[in-house]
């Protein structure tokens, strides 16, 4: 009986976790799609700007850094790094198939896909492959922190 009792409670603590890291996924969402629609360095240009050659970018920020502050490529190649581990990250520990590297990256590249193609179509920012593949290495950081930190705890 006590046992039993004992097992309930643990397992009550476990769903208020589960929950809170939903809550937790989903501010981080918000905040996502804030910076990349809404977010004050958005772009409004006349024409809509795409990119479908891997690496242009990264070449282009890379080997002129003189004609760029540090800022602008920071954001250009770091940040669209670092913005999308959280999503590996919380698909990897919320979602019970993405045990895997495939069942994490699939559907954060859909997902990453998806704002892309929000941004040509809104006009907020540029349809870029190189963002896509950095995000998506974003999301595959997520996914080893996340094997990481199972097996540390």
């Amino acid at each position: 009986m006590i046992l039993k009792q004992i097992r309930n409670l643990e397992q009550r603590k476990k769903e208020k976790i589960r929950i809170g890291l939903y809550i937790l996924f989903f501010m981080y969402l918000g905040l996502m799609f804030w910076e990349v629609f809404l977010g004050p360095y958005r772009s409004y240009s006349g024409t809509r700007r795409y990119n479908f050659y891997p690496f242009k970018t990264v070449i282009e920020f890379l080997s002129n850094a003189s004609k760029y502050n540090f800022g602008i490529i920071f954001i250009n190649l770091i940040a669209n790094i670092i913005t999308f581990i959280p999503l590996g990250f919380f698909t990897s520990l919320l979602f019970r198939r993405s045990g895997k590297l495939i069942n994490t990256t699939l559907p954060c590249i859909f997902i990453i896909f998806c704002i892309e193609m929000g941004q040509f179509i809104l006009n907020v920012g540029v349809l870029d492959i190189d963002d896509i593949i950095l995000n998506t290495i974003g999301c595959t950081l997520g996914f080893v922190i996340y094997k990481v930190a199972k097996k540390i705890y």
